[in-house]
């Protein structure tokens, strides 16, 4: 009985500490988030935000002056679970702002 709950109290513990985190988007603050501007060629083709750890965003908005190939953008956004990803990313994003990432020697 007390080996129950012992697994019982160390799995509701588990959960608990997990589910406050988000695990589908691995930027989870507030600062902008540095990316490089991909094309995708999938139907008609689909333009993504790639992060340093290769985690892949679908903008819901990307502006025209941004759709570059490997531009380097700094943005930050908020993620829209609610709406399904035409380019089969698991986060499409709304943009609040984005801009031109400082270039680096």
């Amino acid at each position: 009985m007390k080996l129950t709950l012992s697994l019982l109290l160390a799995t509701t513990v588990i959960r608990g500490s997990t589910c406050s985190a988000n695990l589908t988007d691995p930027h989870v603050d507030d600062d902008p988030m540095a990316a490089e501007v991909r094309f995708v060629n999938i139907g008609s083709g689909c333009w993504l935000l790639s992060n340093r750890f290769g985690h892949r965003y679908e903008p819901m908005h990307l502006a025209d002056e941004f759709r570059q190939e490997g531009l380097q953008v700094l943005v930050k956004f908020r993620t829209r679970p609610e709406i399904g990803s035409i380019c089969a990313t698991r986060d499409v994003i709304e943009i609040e702002e984005i801009g031109l990432a400082p270039a680096t020697d």
